[in-house]
């Protein structure tokens, strides 16, 4: 038989694998420049440094984001006016509950349950596994809209069960149904643009949504007003649905034309499917082959080959090793929503004190929740350092593995085994210097300008003395809130959020709102007491987190990320 009649099994495929093998030693060689900040020793100065710098930009962006919503409400608080009464206190009020209850069920669940990307995508890029990065936000985003789909149906009959929830609101319950309806078209948006700001922020690219907000802000304060006087009530959750969708947009589009570079990490779901007819087709040819030049026998192996090659038909990796993602993202639902429940309940319990005690806890969770985006801005940079710093120990695992790596990476992993866990440690230190730095600026800011800053909310004197009377204790929960805030944040990037959120139950509804009953009702001290039994709780999970952080088992947490990053096999 001629050399030319001889088959060549297999050769398609050996000549694919060779391909993606050089494809992936490019990648690794061209992402050196990157990865060399994650494999040398850093300092705590530097540190410091690089988490104050990138905090600036997200915590503008926290800022406008929760702007979009209080803008809303002042914007129907001025505008919509009840021409029988005068007021517009039914239009405000049913606004609140609808803003109330798509933070709960919706905002809280879309965040909590991103919170699992704050562990997989920094730790992927980390790696130099840069598809999974854009896989698992892929991943995520699917997961989190199937969650929510029940959610939003129930906000198109939310009237006839609100009625349970909130009986002494009956009358407001269509204003709210109608307004939770309209907001639901936005869901998606939102949803995307949450996973799709961890997508650039894993990457260090920490501006990239100041910019989208930013140029969506000022948009969605015009749009606001517009639609809220041409239409009344219905304008301004339109306005929002709208600004939801170009914020959305403008991040997608930043990224595409603006910071190209961020698509390294997008792998294309179509191209996914192409490579997969692809491989059928070398894999039928070669079979094709082996059943014209091969044995008897060895076209015999090669038909159950086929045949079961057949039966193990690969689903999407998109649609793949939902488990893993859940039990990251379960957790941090619980956690965001008992916080967010806990402060909800906390303006319920102050209802028993009369109207102006109602307007000055109004006045105090504004301030408190403004004054709370700046350490969690702060905690987006933590934990995405520490999940990249965690990333970096994938080199030293696959230094003697097939996977290209550099030499230059490898040599420096054998001078140093424990540099990813050395690197993580003292972002840690530094992190913790910053909670005490920052706790203690906003205590102060907070304590000397309690009346002025209640001043800017109202000019009745008795909710500007509530007010006043109040702020003191929150500013003292400054400075263990930072450090609760930023502790939850190292164990996000770690991956341990089934701890914070079994602490924050016990903080919040064990341990902060039986306080907040007894010093409020039993002790007399009204809305300072359910303050105070808040404080307690936050000192709880502020002590309890850092002892946790402190006690990190780092085989543990490696052994953890290494399960994760080989748990599927599939390159994109």
């Amino acid at each position: 038989m001629s050399s030319s009649l001889v088959p060549t099994y297999g050769s398609i495929n050996n000549e694919n694998i060779q391909q993606d093998v050089e494809s992936r030693t490019l990648t690794v060689v061209s992402s050196n420049k990157s990865l060399s900040r994650y494999l040398k020793k850093t300092s705590i100065r530097k540190e410091i440094k690089f988490v104050i710098l990138n905090a600036v930009p997200i915590v503008l962006t926290f800022l406008m984001q929760y702007s979009l919503t209080v803008s809303c409400l002042f914007v129907i608080g001025n505008l919509c006016i009840d021409p029988e009464t005068g007021s517009s206190a039914e239009y405000l009020s049913s606004a609140s509950l609808a803003v109330m209850t798509y933070n709960i069920t919706g905002l809280a669940a879309i965040e909590g349950m991103a919170t699992s990307l704050d562990t997989f995508c920094p730790q992927a890029y980390g790696a130099s596994k840069y598809k999974k990065v854009g896989l698992y936000t892929q991943r995520c985003t699917l997961m989190i809209m199937c969650i929510l789909t029940p959610i939003v149906i129930s906000w198109w009959f939310s009237a006839s069960w609100l009625k349970f929830v909130i009986p002494e609101a009956d009358g407001l319950l269509v204003n709210v149904q109608t307004y939770l309806r309209l907001l639901s078209f936005g869901l998606p948006a939102i949803i995307m643009f949450e996973t799709g700001k961890r997508f650039a922020q894993s990457q260090g690219y920490y501006k990239i949504t100041t910019f989208s907000l930013s140029f969506i802000f000022p948009i969605n304060i015009l749009l606001i007003y517009i639609f809220t006087k041409k239409f009344g009530f219905i304008g301004a959750p339109c306005a929002i649905v709208i600004s939801d969708w170009l914020m959305f947009l403008s991040l997608t589009l930043y990224c595409i034309y603006v910071k190209p570079d961020t698509l390294k990490c997008w792998p294309s779901i179509l191209k996914y499917k192409e490579e997969e007819k692809e491989e059928e087709e070398s894999l039928r040819v070669d079979n094709e082959s082996n059943d014209i030049f091969g044995t008897p026998s060895q076209s015999l192996l090669f038909t159950v080959d086929r045949n079961c090659t057949n039966n193990k038909k690969k689903r999407h990796p998109i649609f793949q090793h939902w488990l893993p993602m859940w039990n990251l993202s379960f957790p941090g639902l619980v956690m965001i929503e008992s916080e967010y429940l806990s402060f909800e309940l906390l303006t319920i319990m102050s209802t028993y004190f009369g109207v102006e005690a109602i307007a000055a806890q109004t006045i105090i969770a504004t301030i408190g929740t403004l004054i709370y985006q700046i350490p969690f801005a702060f905690g987006c940079v933590i934990s995405t350092r520490i999940a990249h710093y965690i990333g970096s120990y994938y080199h030293i695992h696959c230094k003697n593995s097939d996977y290209p790596v550099d030499q230059s990476i490898a040599e420096e992993s054998v001078v140093e085994p424990k540099l990813a866990e050395y690197n993580a440690k003292t972002t840690i230190k530094a992190t913790y210097i910053l909670a005490f730095g920052l706790g203690f600026v906003t205590f102060v800011l907070l304590f000397v300008s309690t009346e002025k800053l209640a001043r800017l909310f109202t000019k009745d004197e008795t909710v500007i003395k509530l007010s006043s009377h109040t702020l003191p204790v929150i500013a003292v929960n400054q400075i263990p809130y930072s450090f609760n805030i930023f502790s939850s944040s190292i164990m996000r990037g770690q991956g341990r959020q089934s701890i914070c959120s079994k602490l924050n139950i016990v903080g919040y509804y064990a341990i902060g709102l039986p306080l907040s009953y007894i010093f409020a009702y039993k002790m007399n001290l009204y809305l300072s007491g359910l303050w105070l039994g808040c404080t307690c709780s936050v000192l709880f999970l502020g002590s309890t987190q850092i002892y946790y952080v402190i006690k990190t088992n780092w085989k543990s947490v490696f052994g953890a990320f290494i399960k994760r990053m080989e748990v599927e096999d599939v390159e994109i």
